[in-house]
């Protein structure tokens, strides 16, 4: 375990705030040099021809293709569950798999123990009298 924890003496540091600079120079100079007068932006012209047609001074572009269609695909969500409860079974062996209490119950349970608690704290609160 020793011998896995080493000095900083030890360890190479990279001289990283040169690399980095030197990295970004490269990315300008390469960004700087791209000719923009070759780029065409198609996306603007067919919008300009949508709102030409649309003011009634040009004719509305047919589309290039047709969009493909979505398929809706509908999943059981509760039998996926219950493949899932069924694989893991089977992975643990006989697993008990305890029901979870209704909801119902649960909140019974719960707003008896809070009213008991809240008597506690008022109980609490009260001073015994001196008698003189």
């Amino acid at each position: 375990m020793a011998d896995e924890i080493r000095s900083t003496g030890q360890v190479p540091v990279p001289d990283t705030a040169v690399s980095d600079a030197e990295a970004a120079v490269r990315l300008a100079e390469t960004l700087a040099s791209s000719d923009l007068s070759q780029m065409h932006d198609e996306y603007r012209d067919a919008l300009e021809q949508v709102i030409a047609a649309k003011s009634g001074t040009g004719t509305l572009p047919a589309a290039d293709e047709e969009a493909p269609a979505v398929s809706a695909e509908v999943v059981d969500l509760m039998a996926m569950l219950e493949k899932s409860v069924q694989d893991a079974k089977v992975t643990r062996g006989n697993a008990t798999v305890h029901p979870l209490p209704d909801k119902k119950a649960t909140k019974k349970i719960s707003t008896a123990a809070g009213k008991k608690a809240v008597a506690k704290k008022a109980s609490a609160k009260r001073k015994p009298h001196r008698s003189a």
